[in-house]
């Protein structure tokens, strides 16, 4: 799963993207960090990359080889998780 999200983010490019989504055929919602755990509930998130929790985390971090290369602002719109029953 994965979701932008507007923790941490400017309010002015939250308004505008939170509009796009509005005008989209779609449409989309931003969540938080915190609504994306609730979404999984009970379901066992798998750890993004070797040596790290089982977390909800940042886009960029997914299946990276170096965190710290990997994390960067452009991947902190997105959270994401891979989770499986248990």
């Amino acid at each position: 799963m994965s979701h932008l999200t507007a923790d941490q983010k400017p309010p002015r490019a939250v308004a505008a993207i939170s509009e796009a989504g509005r005008r989209s055929a779609g449409g989309s919602y931003l969540r938080s960090r915190q609504e994306l755990e609730r979404i999984i509930g009970d379901l066992e998130v798998v750890p993004p990359y070797e040596g790290a929790p089982p977390e909800v985390t940042w886009v960029g971090l997914w299946n990276c080889e170096d965190p710290a290369e990997a994390d960067s602002e452009g991947s902190r719109w997105l959270y994401c998780a891979v989770a499986k029953k248990r």
